[in-house]
């Protein structure tokens, strides 16, 4: 393991053995004679297939049902999945100076999403009435049932490919969130460790496990979707928040 804290300058050291030979044969991974960091690299098309890849998850094959609860009607539950899309790539852009393609990847990935989702409820609402979609346990699997016939059981495989690439892209970019939170002080320093073998962040992928699997205790997957969602859309509110302030208090403060 490459152990990093506040006083490395943010960038792991080496320990326990030589790994100059394993570092040169893995592009991924940048060395100097300060130690080991991973590079901050991302192509465009990687951008966007992360950003939709986590975004389409499982969410769209049930949320569905919740939106039109509390919206009360088709045309205000569609309202809501394109207002939700604006307002999730306006918030998305205010990370965009954190990377070179991030601006392009939001800009090209966020209405496709939008795209998707609102096709998608277009289509539920076509095929199913109201009353339907509020009684059904997943929205696309009864869907399915109505379309497709003796091929319904297509609809649950798509949902479960569809969740394996949204949970891969979480774990690579959740991940990181604990690593650099823990490299920062925020979070146990065991947490900011690298394995030298493999070049990831271990540790983080372990904590990230243990939380996910706590989670999957909540019987209720809309309560789940309610209570995450608002903590997720509370801390990005707070970041902006602070990131608009220091643009203002401290304009010439050298950003990351």
């Amino acid at each position: 393991m490459a152990r990093v804290s506040i006083g490395d300058n943010l960038v792991p050291k080496e320990s326990f053995g030589e790994i100059r030979d394993d570092l040169a044969k893995n592009e991924s991974i940048s060395s100097s004679s300060e130690g080991i960091k991973f590079k901050k690299q991302i192509t465009l098309l990687d951008g966007v297939a992360i950003i939709v890849g986590v975004i389409v998850g499982a969410g769209i094959f049930v949320s569905p049902k919740g939106v039109l609860i509390h919206s009360g009607s088709v045309g205000q539950a569609l309202i809501v999945w394109i207002l939700s899309g604006l307002l999730s790539m306006v918030g998305a852009l205010c990370y965009a100076e954190l990377g070179k393609n991030l601006p392009k990847a939001i800009c090209i990935s966020m209405p496709v999403v939008t795209i998707i989702y609102v096709i998608a409820n277009v289509a539920y609402f076509t095929v199913l009435t109201p009353d339907e979609m509020l009684s059904s346990e997943a929205v696309a699997v009864t869907f399915g049932d109505k379309m497709l016939g003796y091929m319904a059981w297509l609809m649950p495989f798509f949902v479960a490919c569809s969740t394996f690439g949204s949970l891969n892209g979480a774990i690579f970019s959740s991940s990181r969130l604990f690593f650099v939170g823990a490299r920062n002080g925020h979070l146990p320093a065991a947490i900011s460790l690298i394995n030298v073998h493999c070049f990831t962040p271990i540790p983080s992928l372990i904590f990230l496990g243990i939380i996910s699997l706590v989670l999957l205790f909540i019987p209720n997957i809309y309560a789940l979707i309610n209570y995450v969602t608002f903590v997720e859309a509370l801390f990005t509110l707070m970041s902006i928040s602070g990131l608009l302030w220091l643009r203002r208090t401290q304009p010439k403060t050298e950003r990351p």
